[in-house]
């Protein structure tokens, strides 16, 4: 008999933050032998996706959605079951998690949760009343950071386990090449992952020191799942004003910022594999995915001086000194101007990759369950 894991995530093939760390840790339970059904909540029942036996299965079906395998097994009929848990992603279907934790009796119940001390912060005692009642009927909760650990601690006496986020081993990024440092910043667009004091610290290096750095930008606002929709407001509206901010500094500077839209996968290695460094302005964070892509890549970070980022990022980033758009500036002026920029760059990315051997998806995944 195989062993087995049921997964609950976000769709795999949706791109979010979330589907990407159920592949990371699917790739180490498939390496392991594990055998893993995902599924994912509706709002009235948790619904298969697809049932995984090998990585090459979950290659074919990340590709073409094609399911291999008939599921013949109902979400509560697993004795273990991992759940990536956030109220964000979720929304209306965090109920229907709890509700269903209740009557599982499954052996293992495994809340894995990403945003805890950001989203309780934006919730309150709502957000307190969700996250107890699922810590209630799980076995073990993990989290991703100090900050998650201290917020989750006060919901039960027992410990939380804190685990990085798996890294994916992929080829390592080789640079640019070119004379200045080509800078890249990109992901899903929150106002609190400060990409406007990114932006602006480039302009303003740019002004003092013209053609110092090349900037290119792939930013887009978040794709919220079902009725997780509500949190896409306010982050839309903030995002047209940036891109405004964008448009600008690019027609000020059209040959060191250029401006990308949608990139396949393999565009954007691509692109990664040109970069120099990767630009990490956040303001508020808990845990980053972008932080995973860079030391998946090989690719050094210039990084807000966040104790989360530091711990994430402790011996592959340059970490500014503030977190104001001057000290960033001042971070990228100081860059530039050093002719040992790529020795840096080839010091931090070796780094880097060695850390990932650390942060492996066998390793964690492993981690999670044991």
């Amino acid at each position: 008999m195989p062993k087995e894991i049921l997964l609950i995530s976000p769709p795999l093939r949706a791109r979010d933050g979330i589907s990407a760390h159920s592949i990371n840790l699917l790739r180490g339970w498939l390496s392991l032998g594990y055998v893993v059904q995902v599924a994912h909540p509706g709002i009235f029942s948790i619904k298969n996706e697809v049932q995984l036996r090998s990585e090459g299965e979950l290659n074919e079906y990340l590709l073409s959605g094609i399911k291999i395998h008939q599921m013949d097994r109902q979400p509560d009929h697993f004795e273990q079951v991992v759940i990536q848990y956030a109220i964000s992603s979720y929304w209306l279907q965090t109920f229907l998690i709890n509700h269903w934790l209740k009557k599982l009796c499954a052996k293992k119940r495994i809340l894995l949760c990403h945003e805890p001390s950001r989203e309780l912060a934006l919730l309150g005692k709502f957000g307190q009343l969700i996250y107890g009642e699922a810590i209630k009927f799980s076995t073990k909760v993990c989290t991703f950071s100090q900050l998650g650990s201290e917020a989750l601690s006060k919901f039960t006496t027992h410990p939380i386990s804190m685990v990085p986020l798996s890294v994916p081993s992929l080829a390592d990024s080789p640079g640019s090449g070119g004379e200045v440092p080509h800078l890249l910043l990109f992901g899903y667009y929150l106002e609190e992952k400060g990409f406007e004091v990114g932006l602006a610290a480039v302009v303003d290096a740019l002004r003092k020191a013209p053609n110092s750095l090349h900037l290119e930008l792939v930013v887009s606002p978040r794709q919220r799942l079902g009725s997780a929709r509500i949190f896409a407001f306010r982050d839309r509206r903030a995002y047209a004003k940036f891109s405004q901010k964008v448009r600008e500094a690019a027609d000020q500077f059209p040959t060191q910022i250029v401006i990308h839209g949608y990139l396949t996968d393999r565009e954007l290695t691509e692109l990664l594999n040109r970069t120099d460094f990767i630009l990490l302005p956040y303001q508020a964070i808990t845990n980053s995915g972008v932080a995973v892509t860079s030391k998946a890549h090989g690719v050094p970070v210039i990084s807000s001086p966040l104790s989360p980022l530091r711990q994430a990022l402790h011996n592959s980033a340059i970490f500014a000194g503030g977190m104001d758009a001057a000290s960033w500036s001042a971070e990228l002026i100081n860059l530039t101007s050093d002719l040992q920029w790529r020795k840096i760059r080839n010091s931090l990315a070796s780094k880097a990759i060695r850390s990932r051997s650390q942060e492996s998806a066998s390793k964690i995944a492993a981690k999670i369950i044991e």
